[in-house]
């Protein structure tokens, strides 16, 4: 916004890995669009600063496409005085995050991943500095574990994942799905979702809300540890789906 173009071209290698073209518009008087075209299919990531009177805009390739040697974010939602979710039985959704977090960090190096944890103790972290940890560490990709709460404590909610960005929905989409083969109720994909760590540009995010602490059938099977690791495999294998999305499509 406040921008005005006074460029009367633009220079295009033909020798770059992740940008294959750039146009440019004068939206209206005060804003000036920018339109990336990537040779890939899938987007891994960008972001946008001013340097002096520049602006930058910083496309991620795209990384080779497997979990093994891939930096992976993981998330244990709440922490430390921020609780989360309390069951009817007093079961806290912080120490069922972090329990869920542990475990698909275990899955995930079994597979040769390496993976920065925004927590790895009930202590209180911020949401501004999970989301540096992450940048800093300069993820691939970040999953966040939560556990929601709501509705009627009889009935059975489900599984859900979440997106804040349309180029990141797919990856939100194959872990979906395979969490819905442990025969959960379906409580949707949701996407636009206004959650901190799905909002950074820099990387593919999935925010995982397991089932509900206020059901009580789904409190029962998430206080089974076979379940939450049940859970965090169908993650992993959700994960790998995705990657091998990313793998058919490259040229």
């Amino acid at each position: 916004h406040g921008a005005a173009c006074n460029s009367n071209w633009i220079t295009q290698y033909l020798d770059l890995k992740a940008v294959d073209y750039v146009h440019f518009r004068q939206t209206s008087p005060d804003i000036f669009t920018a339109i990336i075209y990537l040779k890939d299919k899938f987007s891994w990531g960008y972001s946008v600063d001013y340097a002096g009177n520049s602006l930058d805009i910083t496309i991620k390739h795209t990384p080779a496409p497997t979990l093994n040697g891939m930096v992976i974010g993981v998330d244990a939602g709440h922490g430390g005085s921020a609780t989360g979710a309390v069951s009817t039985a007093g079961l806290r959704e912080k120490d069922f995050n972090l329990a869920m977090a542990f475990m698909l960090k275990e899955e995930l190096e079994k597979r040769g991943a390496r993976v920065v944890m925004s927590r790895s103790e009930d202590i209180d972290v911020s949401m501004q500095e999970r989301v540096d940890i992450f940048k800093n560490a300069n993820v691939d990709l970040v999953v966040s574990v939560h556990c929601n709460a709501g509705g009627h404590p009889l009935r059975e909610m489900g599984t859900s994942t979440y997106y804040r960005h349309i180029e990141y929905r797919p990856l939100a989409l194959t872990v979906l799905k395979r969490l819905l083969e442990l025969n959960v109720k379906n409580f949707g994909l949701i996407g636009n979702f206004n959650f901190a760590l799905n909002a950074p540009t820099e990387f593919p995010s999935v925010l995982v809300e397991a089932l509900f602490m206020s059901s009580l059938p789904e409190e029962e099977l998430l206080a089974s540890s076979k379940f939450q690791k049940d859970m965090m495999i169908k993650v992993v294998r959700g994960l790998e789906d995705y990657l091998n999305d990313v793998k058919k499509s490259l040229k």
